[in-house]
């Protein structure tokens, strides 16, 4: 891809009602799952709405897209890279 960037913002631009998908998906099934003291990659993570909602000691997102790291929330190490 010569520029993710194009790709967000004609395939997947944001929408505030997927934080909110991935929060209660959080709640209702990875919740269960994963563990406080685990590690959690997320491959891909676009505006980090999964890692976000994501409890665990560490939490790694990684992306090529640089616009991502903005969205990453406190605590996710973000990384952008294929």
């Amino acid at each position: 891809m010569s520029d993710p960037s194009n790709y967000f913002s004609a395939r997947l631009p944001p929408d505030p009602r997927r934080e909110k998908l991935w929060r209660a998906l959080w709640d209702f099934y990875f919740r269960s799952l994963i563990r406080k003291d685990d590690v959690v990659l997320d491959l891909g993570a676009g505006y980090c709405s999964f890692i976000n909602a994501v409890k665990a000691r560490v939490r790694l997102a990684v992306d090529q897209w640089p616009g991502f790291c903005a969205h990453a929330g406190t605590g996710v190490e973000a990384h952008v890279g294929s």
